[in-house]
């Protein structure tokens, strides 16, 4: 006699051994890197029935959205994106065995990010409204790379000339101070979100920013966190 939670836990192994049979590369030349890349990425995004991610698969999708943000280009942020909006769908189907976790709204922003078109900042932006609600519910615990986040989307904002770009990227970074002061210390200012403020205040063209710029610089030498890139900046 095998009882339901048995014969369930012998399905979800045999279901695991198959799909990892199946998506397992065999990459032996850039084509059959590519070739696998977007079979993989199909069979996640449109043949798995909604509702049916496992743990497998997840990790599945995480390793593929890693391959992809590399490609640095706009249909590698695309790509990425879609698979974090199919983890993000599970939920909303009712799968509680999965969840998109915070390495996977980073990469999707890092994609966008890095992929040199236009819209590159505002998508990057969207993401990270998505992560920031995620993370304010509780959805999200995990607080390593949250002004990692921010901060990669500030750089991204202040890529595109012009005010509203320049607003957007202030509200971005007001947004990750707010958190860090509001958050008893489980987040607290870093480098990079120093360097975000410090692209933004150089992208001002104010002189009272110029001022602040060298003030956050120089309590940076102080403190031995300032980076090639926060003297970069100021300079």
């Amino acid at each position: 006699f095998v009882s339901r939670s048995s014969a369930r836990s012998i399905h979800i192994q045999k279901e695991s051994k198959e799909w990892h049979n199946v998506s397992k590369p065999k990459v032996y030349s850039s084509d059959d890197e590519r070739d696998w890349l977007e079979k993989t990425t199909e069979k996640l995004l449109h043949k798995v029935p909604r509702g049916g991610l496992n743990q497998v698969m997840l990790r599945e999708v995480h390793n593929i959205m890693g391959v992809w943000v590399k490609k640095e280009c706009s249909e590698s942020a695309d790509m990425v994106e879609a698979l974090l909006q199919r983890v993000i769908a599970e939920n909303e189907a009712g799968n509680d065995r999965v969840k998109a976790t915070l390495s996977m709204y980073v990469m999707a922003i890092e994609a966008w990010g890095t992929s040199g078109v236009d819209r590159a900042g505002r998508k990057a932006e969207e993401i990270l409204w998505k992560l920031d609600e995620a993370f304010c519910n509780g959805v999200i615990e995990d607080t390593t790379s949250i002004n990692m986040s921010y901060a990669l989307v500030t750089h991204a904002l202040l890529k595109n000339e012009g005010a509203e770009s320049f607003e957007r990227a202030r509200g971005v970074l007001d947004r990750i101070k707010y958190l860090q002061q509001s958050s008893n210390n489980t987040l607290i200012p870093e480098t990079v979100t120093l360097n975000a403020e410090l692209n933004l205040l150089s992208k001002s063209g104010k002189e009272k920013c110029s001022q602040r710029a060298v003030q956050i610089l120089e309590e940076m030498m102080k403190a031995n966190n300032a980076t090639i890139m926060s003297i970069n900046l100021v300079l």
